[in-house]
């Protein structure tokens, strides 16, 4: 039965190719989501900017109106001074949002980026660990067969050598255990 080994190096090599080629789909899924989730970070930061300047642009002219009521001119002084001041927090607050879709949208183009590098590395490492199971189910094979020299005949024995080891039958050297 010196074959079985050469049996099972094939069952080997061809799990070894199915389950790196579901790896790699792994990987690709991964890179898919994070690429949509990069694109969705973007539109989130853009929507989110878009609505804080409607809200800012609403409390600044209501505060122009409430200054106008009382009688106050929104073009002079320290109205004129807070009135600049909103605008300035308001284009602050407006560019923090989308600087942090941005950092957002970097880490997911990074996750992407990582699961690709992993796809191409296990598609790359198919090979070699197929090779490795084949390589090791042959030199299994012709053990068994007996063209090994690990010092075993193919019927399990030893083939000339005795048993070495000196607590088998009687525990000398150079006799054969059995």
């Amino acid at each position: 039965m010196w074959f079985l080994p050469l049996i099972g190096a094939g069952i080997s090599a061809a799990g070894q190719y199915g389950q790196s080629q579901q790896q790699a789909q792994m990987y690709e899924d991964e890179a898919t989501t994070a690429d949509k989730n990069a694109e969705l970070a973007a539109h989130e930061a853009n929507y989110n900017a878009y609505r804080q300047s409607l809200a800012s642009n609403q409390k600044i002219g209501s505060m122009e109106a409430d200054y106008g009521a009382s009688g106050v001119t929104a073009d002079s002084g320290s109205v004129l001074e807070i009135i600049r001041q909103a605008h300035t927090n308001a284009e602050l607050d407006r560019q923090s949002i989308l600087y942090g879709g941005k950092i957002k949208q970097a880490e997911y183009e990074q996750r992407a980026l990582a699961a690709r590098t992993g796809a191409k590395n296990t598609k790359d490492s198919v090979g070699i660990n197929m090779a490795s199971a084949l390589f090791n189910g042959g030199s299994r094979a012709a053990m068994n067969y007996g063209g090994g020299s690990n010092g075993y005949s193919s019927d399990g024995m030893s083939s000339g050598y005795g048993n070495m080891s000196p607590m088998s039958n009687g525990g000398s050297f150079g006799q054969r255990g059995m």
